[in-house]
């Protein structure tokens, strides 16, 4: 185990916060009016304000040894889409950041899980080549492949890798072949063991000329390392009759000159999101696609209508997370709510403790593209 840390100011975040606050809303600290009504004390003892300050530090000090320390990785990601991950520690009275890394670096038992992502080729048919043999038999590849994605999750321990997410197993199709594609999936943020993951697939195909945008979402258990069903049947029933009848309401009254059957509505994404002073929150966002004729063209373009619904209720497996540990306030406290990212408290034994940092710290974890 580390050395204790001894963290030189006393309450410096929630200070700092509030003097950011105080400057920010244009309030102005009073000052004394003259020097001479303020007097000095006499001979080498100490002013009661002085004595006062120093008592309440003295006391601030007492009960943040008497608080246990805990330790967490959090992780953020940034205006440009780039994902960095910080190790903390501390307790309601205290914190600190002690170390920082690129990437997503999320402890799951005695495994630290590393997010990587790289491009893959997919194939797709050359369409011309295709329509010159009057789209019948087997498409001929196009010399430019579509782009796809690998997700995978590497520890950092001992470099084991698991599967996330994969477009590897696309083929040509005969029917109604791929011209052009396009996947990505981005992680959105994470609850616990559980990270949330948006996929977007964009394209055309060969015969039907239009352009697609498919959204989807998944939920990976980094502990069962396996993507998990969040809603149990209840769950799903009740999503049904409240946050997705709102949905549809709103996707009527929007829609209802378009001739749109708001009963097509699909549940396209979960998102969490952390707000320092009330804990975890759920949106659901619901969609409904629809075709729009191009002008001149005989192509089609898919747009969707969407909206998002405030969860009535915390699913159950979500629900031990409701609330944010105290080192993860304190790093959050006057900040935003958190949309995009999350955190990971850190327990179990020293041992198992140092082994996570020596990890977190060691060596960036190689990248299945750059193996020889």
């Amino acid at each position: 185990m580390w050395p204790k840390q001894r963290f030189s100011a006393v309450l410096l975040v929630p200070i700092l916060v509030l003097a950011q606050y105080c400057v920010s809303c244009g309030l102005k600290v009073a000052e004394p009016e003259a020097s001479s009504q303020i007097r000095q004390p006499r001979g080498p003892g100490k002013s009661e304000a002085r004595k006062l300050a120093e008592a309440f530090s003295v006391a601030a000090a007492r009960d943040a040894e008497s608080v246990p320390l805990q330790d967490a990785v959090i992780w953020i990601t940034d205006d440009t889409g780039a994902h960095v991950s910080y190790w903390l520690r501390g307790n309601a009275i205290e914190m600190a950041f002690l170390a920082k890394v690129d990437g997503i670096a999320v402890p799951s038992g005695d495994r630290l899980w590393v997010w990587q992502e790289r491009e893959t080729d997919v194939p797709v048919c050359d369409c011309t080549a295709w329509d010159l043999l009057d789209n019948q038999g087997p498409c001929p590849e196009s010399e430019t492949p579509g782009r796809g994605v690998r997700v995978h999750l590497v520890d950092a321990l001992s470099d084991d890798t698991v599967d996330v997410f994969s477009t590897s197993d696309l083929t040509l199709g005969t029917e109604d072949p791929l011209g052009e594609y396009r996947a990505t999936a981005i992680p959105i943020a994470s609850v616990g063991p559980f990270v949330f993951v948006r996929t977007v697939e964009t394209g055309t195909m060969c015969q039907d000329a239009r352009n697609f945008r498919d959204v989807g979402f998944f939920i990976f258990d980094l502990d069962s390392q396996a993507q998990v069903d969040l809603l149990t049947p209840a769950e799903k029933e009740e999503l049904l009759n409240n946050e997705q009848h709102i949905a549809r309401q709103a996707i009527s009254d929007r829609q209802m000159m378009q001739g749109l059957d708001a009963s097509e509505l699909s549940l396209i994404a979960i998102e969490p999101e952390y707000q320092p002073d009330y804990g975890l929150s759920l949106h659901y966002r619901f969609a409904i696609e629809q075709h729009l004729e191009g002008s001149g063209t005989t192509s089609q373009a898919t747009y969707a209508s969407s909206v998002l619904v405030p969860a009535k209720t915390l699913p159950t497996i979500l629900r031990p997370f409701a609330m944010p540990p105290a080192v993860v306030s304190m790093a959050t406290l006057g900040a935003p709510a958190v949309q995009r990212g999350g955190y990971r408290l850190i327990t179990g034994t020293p041992n198992k403790i140092d082994q996570l940092w020596s990890a977190f710290t060691g060596p960036p974890v190689r990248s299945e593209a750059e193996e020889p």
